[in-house]
Formats: C-alpha cells, sequence, structure tokens
C-alpha cells in the first residue's frame, strides 16, 4: 500500500537500488530499512513509467509475483461498490 501511496515515504522507508532495463521493463529493488513489514525485497518492473510487474520475497525467500495488465489509473470507482450486506444471521455491532 505505501508504495502505491505516493513517494514521500519511500526513501524514508526503503533501500531503493536502480536494476535497469531487462526485456521491456525498468526495474528497481526496494529493501525495507526494518524487518517488520515481513519482505526482505520488492522489486517493481516498470514499462513506460508505469507498474507493471511486482516481485516481492519475503522472509522464508517465497517470491510473490504480481503483473498487471490493463491497469486503469486513477478511474472513479462508484459508492455501490463499498456497499456491504452481511449474511443472514450474522450480528452487527455498532458503536
Amino acid at each position: 500500500a505505501l508504495l502505491l501511496a505516493g513517494k514521500a515515504g519511500l526513501k524514508r522507508n526503503f533501500d531503493v537500488t536502480d536494476l535497469g532495463h531487462q526485456g521491456k521493463l525498468d526495474w528497481v529493488k526496494m529493501v525495507p530499512k526494518t524487518q517488520d513489514g515481513g519482505f526482505e525485497n520488492i522489486r517493481i518492473g516498470f514499462e513506460k513509467g508505469k507498474i507493471r510487474t511486482l516481485e516481492m520475497v519475503d522472509g522464508f525467500g517465497q517470491t510473490t509475483r504480481v503483473t498487471l495488465r490493463d491497469a486503469k489509473e486513477n478511474t472513479p470507482i462508484g459508492a455501490d461498490k463499498f456497499s456491504f450486506k452481511p449474511p443472514a444471521g450474522v450480528d452487527v455491532i455498532r458503536e
């Protein structure tokens, strides 16, 4: 989430290394400055300045790869997408 929220916290929270151009993508590697986030490093592949691939290596050495295709940026999202109807029989506790 921090990655997508903006640049303000990146340098404060990560050591960022340019990995250069590989295939169609320009890559950077981000290593968290603290080890409380669950990831050893995150590699991000950009195509024409837009994020296309995220590779996240966790503390066990397992890699999770997310590839973004046909992504749309800043598309308005209708309020109906945020409605929640609890299933029948569920107790809803409100403040």
